[in-house]
């Protein structure tokens, strides 16, 4: 990583890069458990209780390990930090809604419990995609 970027950018390389190895590990490990079965049967409550953790771990210290915590911040970098969260946690609440409609719904814990995953992996993608973007082609507050 460049040593002149800014410790906001810094982070959403490292949540994108966590989240981009964690997640296809989760649905692999689910699938190989499923054995062609239905995935509802599948184990997965273990995996995800270890998954998430790990995840929000691995993310903390590397973020440290890299300096993602260093350095000075400024209000454009503030600026960009609410707008690129404002864009992920967009998806945070439409695996909520979708969750809550599988829910109503009555279907099983299995396919409620991975919308609200899909919308946390969502989230942590396109939230760090729009702060780099914002940070590498310019960013104007008047968004």
């Amino acid at each position: 990583m460049r040593n002149d970027m800014a410790p906001g950018e810094r982070t959403a390389w490292v949540q994108m890069a966590v989240v981009a190895v964690a997640y296809p590990a989760y649905v692999a490990i689910v699938l190989v458990r499923a054995g062609g079965g239905p995935l509802v049967d599948a184990g997965y409550g273990g995996v995800l209780t270890v998954m998430l953790p790990a995840v929000i771990g691995g993310v903390f210290l590397l973020c440290w390990i890299l300096g993602g915590f260093r350095g000075e911040r400024d209000e454009r970098d503030l600026l960009i930090e609410k707008w690129s969260e404002r864009i992920g946690h967009s998806f945070v609440l439409l695996g909520g809604a979708v969750a809550l409609s599988l829910a109503l719904f009555e279907s099983a814990h299995f396919w409620i419990a991975n919308a609200i995953l899909l919308g946390f992996a969502l989230s942590a993608v396109f939230g760090g995609v729009a702060r780099i973007y914002a940070y590498r082609r310019g960013f104007d507050p008047a968004w």
